[in-house]
């Protein structure tokens, strides 16, 4: 378990080195983009993008209901 810190993903999570990455709640994957569309999910910020598929792990402890 890893709480905060440098982590090795195991696909590119789009963006360029520097952009917020956040979760996806549908499925857990981590990416660039934020949650939209879809009234009742999740948009967490859970770190910053360092290299192809490396981010500095740091979860915000703020979510983000989405809501139409």
């Amino acid at each position: 378990m890893v709480i905060r810190g440098i982590v090795k993903l195991t696909a590119d999570p789009g963006g360029v080195v520097g952009d917020v990455m956040y979760l996806r709640n549908a499925d857990g994957v981590v990416t660039n983009n934020t949650v939209t569309g879809t009234a009742g999910l999740v948009s967490r910020v859970v770190g910053h993008k360092l290299d192809t598929d490396v981010i500095f792990f740091n979860p915000s402890r703020d979510w983000i209901e989405i809501s139409l």
